[in-house]
């Protein structure tokens, strides 16, 4: 870029600003798209821990999120209950009664994921249940 004759101080000061400020907004839209995740009408912002369902803000608590996400990431494949309660807490905790209490725990936390869901998409039925075993997100809705 060729700079006028004489360049004020003042002149270049406002060139390096807005050379500086259009960078940072093209930087932050470049990092708001590596952080997104699309499959179907479902966008998961991952740097904010929010969930959209047709460009309207599914109101998860973070715990409903990270179990979303975790479905998601593993569409088509099935998601053990004790893989979903650590997104919840940490690796080995335990709560609720005898050793598969935690179960519980996840079968409450998907019911009120899937209800969230069905405020969006009456229909919706893309997690799906393993008895004994856990769930999985459709790989069928990536379509």
């Amino acid at each position: 870029m060729r700079f006028p004759s004489p360049v004020s101080l003042s002149w270049l000061a406002e060139f390096l600003d807005a050379e500086l400020i259009g960078n940072k907004d093209a930087m932050a839209t470049g990092i708001n798209e590596l952080h997104r995740v699309e499959v179907g009408d479902l966008v998961l912002k991952l740097h904010v821990s929010r969930a959209y369902w047709q460009g309207r803000d599914l109101g998860l608590t973070l715990g409903e999120y990270k179990i979303l996400e975790l479905l998601v990431s593993n569409a088509g494949c099935h998601v053990t209950y004790r893989d979903i309660y650590d997104q919840l807490h940490y690796r080995g905790f335990h709560a609720g009664s005898g050793s598969l209490g935690y179960r519980t725990n996840v079968r409450s936390a998907i019911k009120r994921l899937r209800s969230k869901l069905r405020a969006f998409q009456p229909n919706f039925d893309r997690i799906e249940n393993y008895a004994a075993f856990g769930y999985v997100w459709r790989a069928d809705s990536f379509s």
